[in-house]
Parts: C-alpha cells; structure tokens; sequence
C-alpha cells in the first residue's frame, strides 16, 4: 500500500491526531515567521501538507526548543 504523501489541511485530522486541525490552521497562518511554508502548498485556494516534510519541521521545532539557554515552559 502506498503511504500518503500530501494531506489537504481540511482533513488533517482524518490522518493524524498529533496536532489538532486549529493548531495546524494557527501554524498556516503564521507560516513566513515559522517556516511552515516548507511543507505546506497551496492549490486552487486550498493547503496540503506534505506529511514527510512536516513531520522534518516538527522535529526541527523541537530541537531549536531544546537548545540550551534556551527556556521552556510548561
């Protein structure tokens, strides 16, 4: 079976439960300061997520928040 490679954002939630579909819509919005924009395209007025490259950034997010000096709240 071939594994998904491109989500539209409107079923996010149908393909994952890490993030919710709100999350994900706040991380679109903001996707120039973020850097989202490497996973995200835009089509015909609608966003897919390629779901490799997401899953690259988060892992990158959680690195520069593990940074040292770096403070983290909880």
């Amino acid at each position: 079976m071939k594994e998904i490679e491109w989500v539209q954002l409107t079923k996010w939630e149908d393909h994952t439960n890490s993030i919710s579909l709100g999350t994900m819509r706040n991380i679109v919005a903001r996707r120039k300061e973020n850097g989202a924009d490497v996973f995200l395209s835009l089509v015909n007025g609608r966003f897919y997520v390629n779901l490799k490259k997401f899953n690259e950034w988060m892992e990158n997010q959680k690195e520069k928040n593990t940074s040292p000096g770096k403070k983290t709240y909880r």
